[in-house]
């Protein structure tokens, strides 16, 4: 929700600073229009002051209107280019925006903070903070003590007593089914696939669901 906030906002700078722009590029030529029809205006009275023929009226006149465009037409080309590279740096400067976004996105899934035990009906049963640890052993306590004790949910008869462990590393955290009888399993929210987690570790993120036999786990 944030995220998609800060790029509504970067798309409303845009389009406020476009209007400016655009703003500008008006008054500019407007400026020059009156300019040039000001200067016009001038020689052409100072012309029929001095009580000049017709026809060097009518030349002079005819430079004036070709002086005129020439301008226009160059103003048109420089503004023009000022658009193009107003519109090449803004680009730039969405991509960068999308990308520190998707990067923000990255980190924030990468990141978990809660392991929650789930019931068939998808209600919450018990959570496990992760806090600072960067390893967990997931199974049922015995002789040597889990780190997620599933002792007490429903299909505990199904779980091996060191059934999976998630690992941090820089990349993320990774699960790792640890040879259990049942197997391990992944539901990635991102794309709804279900992966078997089998002889290499996969990589989990926050949103997603682990199973553990057929014991859900929710990641956040």
């Amino acid at each position: 929700m944030i995220f998609t906030k800060e790029w509504e906002l970067s798309r409303e700078i845009k389009r406020h600073k476009r209007k400016k722009l655009d703003k500008g590029i008006f008054r500019y030529s407007k400026k020059v229009m009156v300019s040039s029809i000001v200067f016009l205006l001038l020689v052409l009275w100072y012309l029929n002051y001095e009580n000049y023929s017709k026809e060097s009226l009518i030349t002079v006149y005819g430079i004036i209107v070709g002086i005129v465009i020439i301008i226009l037409f160059y103003s048109n080309i420089k503004l023009k280019r000022q658009i193009i590279l107003y519109e090449q740096s803004q680009a730039v400067r969405d991509n960068r925006i999308v990308q520190q976004i998707e990067d923000k996105q990255e980190i924030s899934r990468n990141e978990i903070s809660n392991i929650i035990l789930k019931n068939d009906e998808g209600y919450d049963i018990k959570t496990w903070s992760v806090g600072k640890m960067d390893s967990l052993v997931i199974g049922k306590n015995s002789r040597v003590k889990v780190d997620i004790d599933l002792s007490n949910c429903n299909y505990s008869q199904i779980i091996s007593k060191k059934h999976a462990m998630l690992n941090k590393t820089d990349n993320g955290w990774y699960l790792e089914d640890l040879n259990s009888k049942n197997g391990t399993g992944i539901s990635r929210l991102s794309d709804n696939r279900k992966l078997k987690v089998k002889d290499l570790p996969v990589k989990v993120q926050s949103g997603d669901t682990i199973y553990i036999g057929q014991t859900a786990l929710l990641l956040k």
